[in-house]
Formats: structure tokens, C-alpha cells, sequence
């Protein structure tokens, strides 16, 4: 089982790695990082709260309702991160990877 502490802490440091890196490699891509990354933790905080509604048996109507209201939020912010704030998809896609990262690291660390 994942320790979601510690996953935090591999996050944290895969993101502030990665930004530190890009900040001397190329500076324009840190901000549009940071957000995908800032975005996919969120994401990964809100789910945690969802699956935590599920185990405690909270309203099947309202976790559904959390799952569907969440990612509309997340193809919003998305939409809004791309098309009226203008960030390149690149550097914002490799932030929302970070937590593939994370999830590598942590499991790679458990074995």
C-alpha cells in the first residue's frame, strides 16, 4: 500500500526538481509546469476525498456526483490553462505527468 504522506513528499520533490531544472534549461516553461502540476495534485487530493466518501458509505448520489462535478472542473481549468491564458501544452502536460512520477518513484521505493 502507498504511504499518501510520503507520496506527497516524492511529488513535492519531483516537482520542485523539475522546476528548479527548467528554470536554468529553459524559464518561459516553469509557470505552465507548475500549474499542470499544481493541477494534478489537486486532482489527486480530490480523489483521495472521493474514494474516502465511498469507504465511509457516505450518498452513492453524492460521490457520483463529486466524480462528475471534479473533472468537469479539471477539463474547465484545461480549457482555460490552454485557450485564454495561452500556456504551452507541452510544459503544462509534463506538470500533469508529475504524478505518474510520483507513483513511479513511490512504488519503485516500497520494493
Amino acid at each position: 500500500m502507498i504511504d499518501l504522506k510520503a507520496l506527497a513528499w516524492i511529488q513535492l520533490g519531483v516537482v520542485s526538481l523539475t522546476a528548479i531544472i527548467l528554470f536554468f534549461v529553459h524559464r518561459p516553461d516553469v509557470y505552465p509546469f507548475l500549474c499542470g502540476a499544481a493541477l494534478i495534485s489537486l486532482n489527486f487530493v480530490l480523489l483521495g476525498q472521493v474514494w474516502r466518501g465511498i469507504f465511509e458509505k457516505k450518498s452513492v448520489a453524492m460521490t457520483i456526483s463529486l466524480v462528475v462535478i471534479k473533472y468537469a472542473i479539471l477539463v474547465i481549468v484545461l480549457y482555460i490553462f490552454v485557450k485564454e491564458w495561452m500556456l504551452p501544452m507541452l510544459p503544462l502536460f509534463a506538470g500533469l505527468a508529475t504524478m505518474a512520477a510520483s507513483f513511479l518513484i513511490s512504488t519503485v521505493r516500497i520494493k
